[in-house]
């Protein structure tokens, strides 16, 4: 998802759709590959989770670290099953944070 040159106009729109495209059709297993340097602005929109689009790297590695620390005291603690599944909820917070900066890392995103 590498760009030669700047789309104009209507071609952004076309751009746009033809990366909706590319990128949903995958069934099994989808590789997208770019120039670092001429990244589409769509691999970029179509990788970071909208939730966190907004929020600043260091925002997001603090609330990673405070997750984990309340995940490894949930862990902890033994008892009834609603508490079995604060662990499972942490655990997916944590899971989509740590995917997220990945993904900003790999795509060297600025940020917002």
């Amino acid at each position: 998802m590498s760009r030669r040159r700047r789309p104009t106009g209507d071609e952004i729109e076309e751009e746009r759709r033809v990366a909706y495209v590319g990128l949903t059709r995958a069934r099994d297993s989808l590789l997208v590959t770019a120039d670092a340097r001429r990244q589409s602005p769509f691999l970029r929109e179509s990788s970071l989770n909208p939730e966190y689009g907004v929020r600043m790297r260091d925002d997001l590695v603090s609330e990673l670290r405070g997750l984990r620390r309340r995940y490894r005291r949930a862990s902890r603690r033994t008892g009834t099953a609603p508490r079995e599944a604060v662990p499972a909820l942490l655990r997916s917070k944590i899971d989509t944070l740590e995917e997220e900066l990945l993904c900003r890392s790999m795509l060297n995103a600025p940020a917002p």
